[in-house]
Formats: structure tokens, sequence, C-alpha cells
């Protein structure tokens, strides 16, 4: 299910008033938003809904290439019209353990707390993560901010014996992703780490 249909589900469910102004029909499905006392049971009812639909976790059993990853996280979060980040764990064999959406910001920045996105990895106890964010510009070149992030992030998982594997930057385009592996910035970490079995491809 695209995120377009989960829009249409959204607003066929629910009424206008239970969606604030300031998300888009989807974002209430997000288990961080806290919906109105009188809406409750229906989010939750969506949320399960959705939860079971077939082909929304479709990530896959086993971590692929960072273009499936910036395809799955495209169709999710690259229409949005604010920045989103994500984080996903794997286990030692590559194996998706989760994927969550823990911030959302403005157009142009979203501010994350290290802790905040650690908080899943930890609590699933993986052997790995990536993190992902969209750019609502369209254009997939990391900022100087999106650089520090990807810096801070990997020391933190250092710290904590978590290996760090990429930052995907998408956008509403599938192909037109940044990923920092790919571009070869992520060099120490991956060979520290090991993980050979993560395919590598050159840098659009």
């Amino acid at each position: 299910m695209s995120r377009s249909e989960l829009h249409d589900l959204v607003r066929t469910v629910l009424p206008a008033k239970a969606i604030p102004p300031h998300l888009e029909p989807a974002d209430v499905l997000d288990p961080d938003f806290e919906p109105r006392p009188r809406h409750a049971a229906a989010v939750l009812a969506l949320r399960e809904l959705v939860a079971r639909a077939p082909g929304l976790d479709d990530l896959g059993p086993r971590l692929g290439t960072s273009r499936d990853v910036s395809r799955f996280f495209s169709a999710r979060i690259g229409q949005d019209r604010v920045e989103s980040i994500a984080v996903v764990g794997v286990n030692a064999r590559l194996q998706v353990m989760f994927h969550r959406i823990v911030s959302r910001g403005g157009v142009a920045s979203c501010p994350v707390r290290i802790a905040d996105l650690l908080r899943p990895i930890l609590m699933n106890a993986a052997h790995a993560a990536l993190i992902v964010h969209n750019h609502p510009s369209g254009d997939p070149t990391p900022s100087a901010e999106d650089i520090v992030l990807t810096r801070r992030v990997r020391e933190a998982c250092a710290t904590l014996d978590v290996q760090f594997v990429d930052h995907v930057v998408v956008t509403r385009d599938p192909d037109a992703s940044f990923s920092f592996l790919d571009a070869g910035l992520l060099a120490e970490t991956l060979e520290a780490s090991r993980l050979e079995s993560f395919p590598k491809r050159a840098p659009r």
C-alpha cells in the first residue's frame, strides 16, 4: 500500500477534524501521534488494520541494497511535505527486525535526539542499524546537518557496540536518493563492522 493509498484510507474512515492541520492523513497512523479521545478507537483500529495488511512491511526479511531501502521509504515518507527520520534495526544475519519513524520536523530540517534514534535499537537488541530521512525539496544531496548527524549516530553506535550500516536520504523519486555507504563516506565503519554481505552500489 502506497503512501497516497494510506492517505485515502484515513480520509475515508476519519472525519477531517480528526487530522491536525499540520499533519498529513497517514501521519495519524504513527504510534507517536496521540489522537483525541473521541477518535482514539477509530485510529487504533486503523493502525491494527494497516499492520495486518499484506505488502506493507516489504522491506524484506534480509537487508538488501541501499536501492531497496530507498524504494521502500520513498513510498512511505518521500511524498511528505516535512522531513521525517526513520531507523531500521537488523540482526547479525542482516535480517530486518524493525523499522520505525522516530521524528518529524519541518520542510528543511528534522531535529532529533540521538537517544530517540538509539532507543528502539537498544530495546530490540539490534546488532546493526541504519537511518533514513527524506528531503521534501526533491534534492537528496545531504546537508551539513545530515553529515553531522551521521557522524554522531555512528559514534554513538560504536560506543554501544552496535554496527552502523548506512544513512540513506530519500525523495519522492525512488531513483533520486543518496547513500552515505555507497558514496564511500562510511568506509571506516564498514571495515570495522565487517558487514561485507551488505551489497554496495555505485553512487549516483
